[in-house]
């Protein structure tokens, strides 16, 4: 009586939490035990005894989210391969290449752009590449050189400035690094050198002001602090003046020389400079 009380109270509990199986003692894992648990949580799975696994509850734990990675390979069937990675494109890395086609490729990288990375040389085009990195443009790391094109490059910064730092130095044009930097400011580290200018800096400025952290000092001037305070004067519209983050960014990014006079007109309180002097 004891132990079907204990019983019950595991299958309650895998039912709503099928992780749980993992703790569930050995004697009390059955076969109906462990189908409540995939049903719940295909990567239950994993802790399902082996002789218990048969070809049923390996399809009712994909079904429910499981990658193939825990299911023995003579359960493995194409129709499984296809359920997996149409849940999640990534589940494509444990599909057997066997059961690998160029339509399940299609669909893991539509779903995420990263699934590129297990897809075979043989089914990887410019067009796979391209949905790749419209999906996700940190994709464009994993594309293969000889698919690297500027036209690739630039899909993927327009989906992410950050992604500027994979693109090659021969693409990285200016029309390219205003795009990355306009959306991303910390991206003007991956800006070629001999496209950082003043007029590069105002440009960026006047679109994100938090662009002046990155911007060298000797470029600072003050009209160039006055444009990054308009700017996110607008960014920061409500409390732009009591923001403590503003209060930071003044006595922290803006030269000393222009701090008192831009925090007079923005009406930005700036701590008291201690004089070094006792009273």
């Amino acid at each position: 009586m004891e132990n079907n009380v204990e019983y019950q109270k595991w299958l309650d509990e895998v039912s709503h939490m099928g992780w749980k199986l993992r703790d569930v003692p050995d004697e009390f894992k059955t076969y109906d035990l462990c189908w409540e648990a995939v049903s719940d949580y295909g990567n239950a799975l994993k802790y399902v005894p082996k002789e218990l696994i048969d070809s049923q509850i390996c399809i009712r734990a994909v079904d429910n989210g499981l990658s193939l990675q825990y299911v023995p390979e003579e359960f493995i069937t194409q129709s499984m391969c296809e359920t997996s990675v149409g849940y999640d494109g990534l589940n494509l890395e444990a599909v057997p290449e066997k059961f690998i086609n160029e339509k399940m490729c299609l669909y893991a990288v539509k779903d995420d752009g990263f699934a590129l990375q297990f897809v075979p040389e043989e089914f990887i085009t410019f067009e796979l590449c391209e949905m790749a990195v419209k999906q996700h443009g940190g994709a464009l790391d994993i594309v293969p050189k000889e698919f690297l094109t500027e036209q690739l490059c630039e899909i993927a910064v327009s989906n992410s400035g950050y992604v500027l730092q994979y693109v090659p130095e021969e693409f990285k044009t200016l029309e390219l690094c205003l795009i990355a930097v306009k959306d991303q400011s910390s991206t003007l580290i991956y800006v070629p050198e001999e496209l950082k200018t003043k007029e590069l800096y105002e440009i960026v400025v006047s679109g994100n002001g938090y662009a002046l952290i990155y911007i060298p000092e000797e470029f600072k001037t003050y009209e160039m602090c006055e444009l990054a305070m308009q700017e996110l004067e607008v960014r920061i519209p409500a409390g732009f003046t009591k923001n403590p983050g503003m209060q930071n960014f003044l006595e922290n990014y803006i030269p000393e020389e222009f701090q008192e006079e831009l925090a007079e007109k923005y009406d930005i309180d700036l701590p008291k400079k201690n004089d070094g002097r006792g009273r």
